[in-house]
């Protein structure tokens, strides 16, 4: 479907198709027909956000150029300003969050002195339905010929565009539709608004990022419409994600545009409307059983510490008193993966953290160090102030060891992580010095007795010491003998302390990640741990057996499905049991010596 998709986008890129499409969009706002006015309408509309949205890079540049040359760009945003027209403005919203969802804001700017395709026409704005319409001719075609040999133009078209349709056309679209938002029903409404706080959240990072806040009394008013959906919609019996999720990225974006603004007292009536939510439902927020809500809540609470500046005006945070709000992020945090945790929001959480005075025995947890590991590119000071305390609180290695050991709560790959981090080895020196004098044996021994306690385990102690047992010639294939061993034992190789346990011993990883021993030493640390194991002797048969298969001069291929009988009978498996390879063992071939 993907492939068909693509193809239908890359056929349709052709000037005249797109100019032929918004005819048929004119005529329908016209009125020029009737009985179907309003479905042939609306599916041209769609039409035109789904062409966009196809995913292709083959047709993207030429589809976006199709969009401003036939005339359709300007009759979006025409439509957006008309408040006549408001019965399309959904319409028109979902097509301008296809244009943009992924495009980042400062990849925006970019020089415009270089416009081949004069692309900057598209900054004024069109006043009439006859401002749109452009007549197909050949000279299209060579636009979009320059369009393919010109690779990036197309984005000095979303520049312009965007410039224009912020400055004329998103207040007026953001204002209809915050007034038909409650006429929407179910999850739909949620969706709108999602979609509206992208907008919103959008427009604000442009103009900071390409107007420098040069119209921010404009940005003001639609934040306002933002923020009026979020305290309209927040737990009303309906539960959307994606709503959620919308929100606490425009409180982000909000709170990062007042704290890099140079002009910051014209948001503070905005400023004073967030803190009246704040109050009537952070403490609700913070304390959810919903994720999403709780994301939301520290985003609400990040967003209050960003703008308030003065550090004596107190009346800000008032609505995080008694919260208990380092409790409920670290919360968040073990419910969430780090990897699923965006650096923004990273940001966030260390930011309402340092506020809040957390305290180090409070962060030294395996979740919230997990996210400092994963996040360690975040320029924040809260990580590094925690692992210099952690740091300090230790007289020497070994102490510092043994203090990370208990922060990771036994996951071995957080330990080596934090070892790293650290600059330490996650060997114990007493460990290194047995090992040096030629004890490394019973160091190992000692460091994993659970591991050998484990009664889960025994089938894959058994797997290694029929190895340690093997003649030499079996020995000599070691590099594969991972690779051949039984599903139920590849899946125990997964076990981080199985891992770390076939670290010590010595086996090595080959370039494809698998595990394999080419050393003999290994197979003699190996026969010496499962020596003194009761419960892993091997018999005499298995040993032949796999001393047998070492042997390939006198392999012989067996015959499997056709031709093997059906009726064999139990004595029969008896007499030729299987061995823990899963493979039928046969009697042992006579060699002569």
């Amino acid at each position: 479907m993907d492939k068909h998709q693509e193809n239908f986008k890359r056929y349709f890129a052709r000037a005249v198709y797109w100019v032929r499409v918004r005819e048929q969009i004119e005529k329908g706002l016209n009125r020029e027909f009737t009985k179907t006015l309003k479905d042939v309408t609306g599916y041209s509309f769609n039409l035109v956000r789904n062409l966009i949205d196809i995913e292709s890079e083959a047709a993207y540049e030429r589809t976006l150029c199709c969009f401003a040359d036939s005339g359709i760009a300007k009759l979006i945003q025409f439509v957006g300003i008309e408040e006549q027209l408001n019965i399309w403005h959904l319409h028109v919203t979902e097509i301008i969050y296809s244009l943009y969802k992924d495009i980042m804001q400062e990849s925006l700017v970019v020089d415009t002195s270089m416009d081949p395709l004069s692309f900057k026409e598209y900054i004024e704005a069109p006043k009439t339905l006859k401002d749109c319409s452009i007549d197909y001719s050949p000279a299209m075609d060579h636009r979009l010929s320059l369009c393919d040999q010109m690779s990036g133009t197309t984005k000095l078209f979303l520049r312009f565009y965007m410039e224009s349709f912020y400055a004329s056309t998103a207040e007026q679209l953001l204002s209809s539709l915050r007034k038909k938002i409650h006429s929407v029903s179910g999850k739909l409404k949620h969706s709108v608004a999602g979609m509206c706080l992208w907008f919103i959240k959008f427009l604000g990072v442009f103009e900071l990022e390409l107007k420098e806040l040069n119209t921010v009394e404009r940005l003001v008013k639609i934040n306002q419409i933002g923020l009026d959906l979020v305290d309209s919609l927040i737990r009303n019996g309906e539960n959307n994600e994606d709503f959620l999720n919308q929100a606490s990225h425009f409180f982000l974006a909000f709170g990062n545009m007042v704290r890099k603004s140079e002009i910051a007292t014209v948001f503070t009536d905005f400023n004073l409307k967030v803190q009246a939510i704040a109050n009537a439902k952070l403490r609700i927020l913070i304390n959810s059983q919903n994720a999403k809500e709780q994301k939301l809540g520290i985003a609400m609470c990040a967003s209050l510490i960003m703008t308030t500046r003065n550090e004596d005006d107190k009346s800000g945070m008032s609505a995080l008193e008694d919260t208990k709000i380092i409790k409920s992020v670290l919360t968040f945090i073990e419910r969430e993966h780090p990897a699923k945790i965006d650096d923004a929001f990273v940001v966030a959480i260390y930011d309402v953290l340092q506020k809040f005075d957390a305290t180090v025995e409070e962060l030294a947890t395996a979740p919230f160090m997990k996210l400092v590991l994963l996040k360690s590119e975040l320029s924040h000071p809260l990580p590094s102030k925690i692992c210099r305390v952690i740091n300090e609180s230790t007289s020497n290695e070994d102490e510092l060891r043994e203090k990370l050991q208990k922060l990771s709560a036994g996951d071995a790959e957080l330990l080596r992580e934090l070892c790293a981090l650290f600059s330490i080895s996650n060997e114990p020196a007493a460990k290194k010095r047995a090992m040096e004098s030629g004890n490394e044996t019973q160091v190992i021994n000692e460091q994993y007795q659970s591991l050998f306690n484990d009664k889960s385990k025994i089938a894959f102690f058994k797997w290694l010491r029929e190895i340690a047992l093997a003649p030499s010639s079996l020995k000599s294939t070691a590099l594969l003998i991972f690779e051949k061993a039984p599903a139920h034992i590849r899946e125990m190789l997964d076990d981080p302390l199985i891992q770390d346990f076939l670290s010590d011993l010595g086996c090595l990883r080959n370039h494809s990640g698998k595990w394999h021993s080419p050393k003999e030493s290994v197979i003699d640390k190996i026969r010496s741990l499962t020596d003194s194991m009761i419960f892993v002797s091997c018999a005499n048969d298995t040993i032949t057996a796999l001393s047998a298969r070492s042997l390939k001069s006198e392999k012989k291929k067996k015959k499997r499905g056709i031709g093997k009988k059906k009726n064999d009978s139990a004595e029969s498996k008896l007499k030729n049991p299987t061995s823990i390879f899963g493979v039928t063992r046969g009697p042992p071939p006579q060699v002569s010596l």
